[in-house]
């Protein structure tokens, strides 16, 4: 059975405690949490993480600390808080983005970084969706021996790329407005969703998802 993986930066905490509840709806192992510990968890094993190396370089060191743990299921599956699984699924398929996200961010540079080293008509974006993804351990590390991690680059779309990994194509499932949030969340036809910033700081978010994963985890004091 697969563990789960958060890296997590303290924020709003609801989004954390959602998406743990959300765990019910997946079998799973054990859940580690590399990074900052909210003082309302238990069950969980915390890995300790100092940051301060920019997102993308710090992501992919808290994945790695992750990995070298032995106490880790070798496939895991990575998640982030504002990840929720929204109905009940048995495995976590490999989703890639209907479209190539690109832009001056810093997150949009090193996507096209990512991009540069594999043939275009190969390419897919596995980043952008906003979902969870199942991640070997021993192949993550190899990476590290193939590619110079620098945060050049994206991980969730050098790991799918590298690994040639079979996907099925999807739309970004991340909320970035209240209304689209509630839109989804009433439709709620899809097995994943996600949340950005905005979306959290409305009362609405906290009062509906409250509502929909009402009964604590055993992740929670």
């Amino acid at each position: 059975m697969h563990d789960e993986v958060y890296i997590y930066k303290k924020k709003n905490e609801d989004t954390l405690r959602f998406s743990l509840r959300s765990l019910s709806n997946v079998p799973h192992g054990n859940v580690f949490i590399v990074g900052d510990l909210p003082s309302w968890t238990k069950n969980v094993f915390h890995i300790p993480y100092t940051f301060g190396k920019g997102r993308i370089l710090d992501s992919w060191s808290q994945i790695k600390l992750a990995c070298q743990d032995p106490r880790l299921s070798e496939d895991f599956i990575f998640m982030n808080d504002d990840f929720y699984i929204m109905h009940p699924v048995n495995t976590i398929p490999y989703y890639v983005r209907n479209k190539d996200k690109r832009g001056n961010s810093v997150h949009g540079k090193a996507l096209a970084r990512t991009r540069a080293l594999f043939p275009a008509h190969e390419f897919k974006c596995f980043d952008s969706v906003h979902s969870p993804m199942v991640i070997n351990t021993k192949k993550f590390l190899s990476l590290y021996e193939v590619y110079d991690i620098n945060g050049s680059y994206v991980y969730k779309t050098l790991y799918g790329n590298h690994y040639k990994l079979e996907a099925i194509v999807s739309h970004d499932v991340k909320a970035r407005s209240i209304t689209s949030f509630l839109t989804r969340f009433k439709r709620n036809d899809y097995p994943f969703m996600s949340s950005d910033d905005r979306v959290e700081r409305d009362p609405r978010f906290k009062a509906e998802m409250s509502k929909f994963f009402s009964e604590k985890s055993i992740y929670e004091v």
